[in-house]
């Protein structure tokens, strides 16, 4: 059971809301929230429920409404509870039972990771801290005394956090994807100076030297126009460095690149998830960080060459959808190509979840691209993907339906192997327990 402030304020026990009362009862929790772990006084839980007018029985009330919060955080699978601790109430739980709490950990390791040189786990850290962001942090409360610094500071550390990936990207020489949407957030936020910063970071290593400059004469007209202020001195010192053509503004050694003798090549996929696997706008990942630390170490020594199958096993509802859109956000940081694919339940579809996934990617990629990564694949690949046939693929001659079936079999193992070659692949299937015995057997193939 967890609590969300980083939006509207909410208790969920795995993805299930809990209902928690009324306005006074959710104003408590919100306070006490606030100060997770720590001691509120009685006096200071008066003051948020009643202001400068509260009721003779404020005492007594306070109490009933601490005893409703207790029997709706008791309802659940439990990890939260409401102590009585002089002079005053305690909210308790597991640091990561507070999505506040948690993000500020993840925030911290990222950090490290970053001073550590490993640019492409503290991206990764960032990006997860950023999705457990719903909207507006406290947002029913925000105006309120009792929460407005509160508010304020999370949503400070929201952008602190989106700071921080992005100095990532550009560390891993991510610098071309980093200017669509660093010129939305300046739009969006054109007082924030270190995004124009690192917006003409991004446009030089594009070979946009112009452009950055340009950026620069735009952040300096909106901070005159707005504050009657000029730059500051680090973005001064950024646009001479940006004129004088500095090394200092060279992507980083350590940035993730191609070896020198290596020849250009196109994106395995393009960008974005497939629908399955991509999590919903609200979604927030909380807790289960072993899982997904083993689920880390798997990608990473596949990365390394070392293909891992991983199987995530487990009761419906524990999360096993949200640990696996968890690892596909961080795959696709990482530069990944992520395909899915699900077995419907009683359907016995063959192949389903292999069609599914490479269907996807045959609809998403350009039409070069595709040509590139079938080659010779696909007369026998459009027998699994009929779509293919649109995309300049031929079925071959019928055979005998082991010949057919070792063929296509054969088929998906190569592309999978072109694709990688191109970048890492994060394959997920899902519900495999209801897949079709020829889809178990595709899989051992694989």
């Amino acid at each position: 059971m967890r609590v969300r402030v980083l939006g509207p304020l909410e208790v969920v026990d795995g993805e299930r809301p809990v209902p928690i009362g009324g306005p006074k009862e959710r104003r408590l929790l919100a306070a006490l929230a606030i100060q997770a772990g720590q001691v509120v006084p009685e006096s200071r839980l008066v003051d948020v429920l009643w202001g400068d007018e509260p009721p003779r029985t404020a005492t007594k009330t306070l109490q009933n409404y601490v005893l409703r919060l207790r029997k709706a955080l008791s309802s659940g699978s439990g990890g939260l509870s409401i102590v009585t601790s002089p002079p005053g109430y305690v909210l308790r739980g597991e640091p990561e039972a507070f999505d506040s709490l948690y993000v500020a950990s993840l925030i911290g390791d990222a950090r490290q990771a970053a001073q550590g040189g490993d640019h492409r786990r503290a991206a990764e850290l960032l990006e997860i801290a950023l999705a457990c962001w719903r909207g507006p942090s406290l947002v029913e409360f925000a105006d309120e005394p009792f929460a407005v610094a509160e508010a304020a500071r999370l949503d400070e550390l929201r952008q602190v956090a989106l700071d921080e990936r992005i100095d990532a990207e550009l560390a891993l020489g991510r610098h071309g994807a980093c200017v669509a949407e660093l010129e939305a957030l300046v739009a969006e936020n054109p007082l924030r100076e270190r995004r124009w910063g690192q917006l003409m970071v991004a446009l030089y290593r594009s070979g946009r030297q112009a452009d950055a400059l340009r950026a620069y004469q735009r952040a300096r007209s909106t901070l005159a126009d707005e504050l009657g202020l000029d730059p500051g001195p680090e973005l001064r010192r950024l646009e001479q460095a940006v004129i004088d053509q500095d090394p200092s503004l060279d992507m980083p050694a350590v940035a993730e690149r191609p070896s020198a003798g290596a020849p250009a090549s196109p994106p395995a996929a393009p960008a974005g998830l497939p629908p399955g696997i991509a999590p919903p706008p609200d979604a927030v990942f909380v807790g289960r960080r072993e899982p997904l630390a083993v689920l880390e170490r798997a990608w990473d020594e596949a990365c390394g060459g070392r293909p891992r199958v991983v199987v995530l096993r487990g009761e419906p509802g524990i999360g096993k959808t949200s640990l696996a859109r968890t690892m596909a956000v961080c795959a696709q940081a990482a530069g990944g190509v992520v395909l899915h694919g699900r077995c419907d339940e009683e359907e016995g579809i063959p192949y389903q979840p292999f069609a599914e996934a490479l269907r996807w990617h045959a609809a998403s990629c350009p039409i070069e691209l595709v040509a590139t990564h079938l080659g010779t694949l696909g007369a026998d690949l459009v027998r699994l993907v009929p779509e293919l046939a649109s995309k300049g693929a031929e079925p071959p001659p019928p055979a005998d339906p082991p010949v057919e079936r070792y063929r296509l079999f054969e088929a998906v193992v190569e592309l999978l192997k072109v694709i990688s070659a191109h970048a890492p692949v994060l394959l997920v299937l899902d519900d495999l327990h209801w897949g079709a015995r020829s889809t178990l057997l595709m899989l051992r193939h694989v």
